[in-house]
């Protein structure tokens, strides 16, 4: 089911969505996910102290890449850090799509 790989793994439909410019591309993502976290189907990392795992041990039970819910404070930085919503990646041959870096730590580069 659409909703089951939204959560195991999200960066696949991510890499689905056209990236043609930042602003339209994190419009169609917040339309895909958001009604996924009123659902209690996503894994919370801060689950209540009553469920059998406890909040410091569910980080390691949990699949990398997976989609997670959690709440937190944001907090305002004095010197804050960017990323290329939107890049072109460049091929051998020269030829250019574009990609993104949504939800990733790293930009994947072609070896």
């Amino acid at each position: 089911e659409f909703r089951d790989v939204l959560v195991s793994a999200p960066l696949q439909i991510i890499d689905q969505i056209p990236p043609s410019d930042a602003t339209s591309f994190l419009q169609v993502v917040v339309s895909q996910f958001s009604p996924l976290f009123a659902n209690t189907s996503v894994p919370a990392l801060n689950a209540p102290a009553h469920t059998e795992l406890k909040p410091a041990g569910l980080a390691e039970c949990i699949t990398p890449n997976t989609l997670i819910k959690f709440r937190c404070m944001v907090q305002d930085i004095y010197d804050p850090e960017y990323y290329p919503g939107v890049y072109l990646e460049r091929n051998a041959s020269s030829e250019t799509r574009p990609r993104t870096s949504f939800g990733r730590d790293t930009i994947d580069t072609p070896i």
